[in-house]
């Protein structure tokens, strides 16, 4: 994935099992008597092997290997790749993600039973990493679809099943738990994807476009990457909601992709340290601007970003976004959620405080570029 236009912080879940030990005291009159533990309580079997297996036979079918042949470009060699996808309904759409498929001169469907379908990109999201193909129905006319599950309703601790086609390696499936969620992770055009899936089933490259599943048997997720660094993200797999795919659902049906709006900016949630440091409320809430892109429309609306110091870090003299439309925004994640729910070209009108006052600040959402302009500090625009 390309890098992200802010730092994002990725949460690890850990489960630890305590163990008591005995322990005497040395040197006194009368010996305490040893520490006796708790009786120790037999763990929840987490998983029925023969439920998986039942499981893994009823989905399998469904999830498909992508192979994309890249259009050819002059002077260079023709790329290929694969990656995943799975079957949502009886008219041959499948799901996969937009990374998997972008650029793509050809695109071909691998069955479960390594029957081979061509495939046509209907639309796409890239600023969600999510793509809509289609395959002639009649030849998956006997494949039962993916449900599509409640991404809403996912927890820290449920079970988490992963099926793709690792490396080519159709048919995977590995299993783990949720380890958290409304993670963000940068899109192929740099755009934060809000409430992501955090999960520890092994997710390896090959995996992009495949379902994530509840015990059910339901869609949860889009598996779409790994955290940046493959040794320091082991154990750290993402995955786009379910929710957000169906609620764009009908457009990409219909053949329109998806624009998401764009601002042009660069920021970060206030915390305490970061307020007191800007000498304002420590307990304000916000999203201080700290870069403003050139010929953005945060620029146009003439928002300003904060100065940097010698380490990259924020100065005085940014605007703090307080709220959208009147509804309030603690970071940049609400923010994205709420221009979510908005189209280009539509007008909205930002609460921000500049210094010691509060303006209301009207700007034209613009749809987001393929290839954002480069973040600039103020004097450097």
């Amino acid at each position: 994935m390309n890098r992200g236009l802010k730092a994002l912080l990725f949460g690890v879940a850990s489960i630890a099992l305590a163990v008591g030990i005995g322990v005497g005291f040395v040197g006194a009159s009368v010996a305490s008597p040893p520490f006796r533990s708790a009786p120790a309580v037999a763990a929840p079997a987490f998983l029925d092997e023969a439920a998986l297996i039942a499981l893994y036979r009823q989905v399998t079918p469904a999830v498909v290997t992508v192979s994309v042949t890249q259009r050819r470009q002059p002077g260079l060699p023709l790329r290929e790749g694969t990656g995943s996808g799975f079957l949502i309904d009886r008219e041959g759409h499948i799901v996969t993600n937009n990374h998997v498929v972008a650029g793509a001169g050809r695109v071909e469907v691998t069955l479960s039973d390594e029957t081979v379908l061509p495939a046509t990109v209907l639309a796409t999201a890239p600023a969600d990493d999510i793509a809509l193909i289609q395959v002639d129905a009649k030849q998956v006319s006997g494949i039962e679809p993916l449900p599509l599950g409640d991404s809403d309703a996912v927890q820290p601790g449920q079970i988490a099943i992963a099926v793709g086609s690792p490396f080519g390696l159709s048919g995977t499936i590995t299993v783990g738990i949720v380890s958290g969620v409304n993670r963000s992770l940068p899109s192929a055009v740099r755009r934060p994807i809000a409430g992501m899936i955090q999960t520890d089933a092994i997710v390896n490259p090959g995996n992009s476009g495949g379902p994530l599943l509840n015990s059910r048997g339901e869609v949860i997720g889009i598996t779409t990457a790994l955290e940046r660094d493959p040794v320091s993200s082991r154990g750290v797999g993402l995955a786009v909601p379910i929710t957000t795919f169906k609620t764009m659902l009908p457009r990409l049906i219909e053949g329109r992709s998806v624009l998401r709006p764009w601002i042009g900016i660069s920021g970060t949630a206030l915390t305490p340290r970061l307020s007191g440091d800007l000498g304002i409320d420590r307990e304000a809430k916000g999203v201080y601007i700290i870069q403003v892109a050139s010929g953005s429309p945060a620029a146009d609306a003439g928002l300003k970003g904060s100065d940097l110091d010698d380490t990259g870090q924020p100065r005085k003299g940014g605007d703090i976004i307080l709220a959208v439309e009147g509804r309030t925004v603690k970071n940049i994640e609400e923010l994205i959620r709420y221009l979510n729910t908005r189209d280009a070209g539509e007008k909205v009108t930002l609460t921000v405080q500049r210094g010691t006052d509060t303006l209301q600040i009207p700007l034209t959402l613009a749809p987001w570029p393929e290839n954002p302009a480069p973040l600039e500090p103020p004097g450097q625009r």
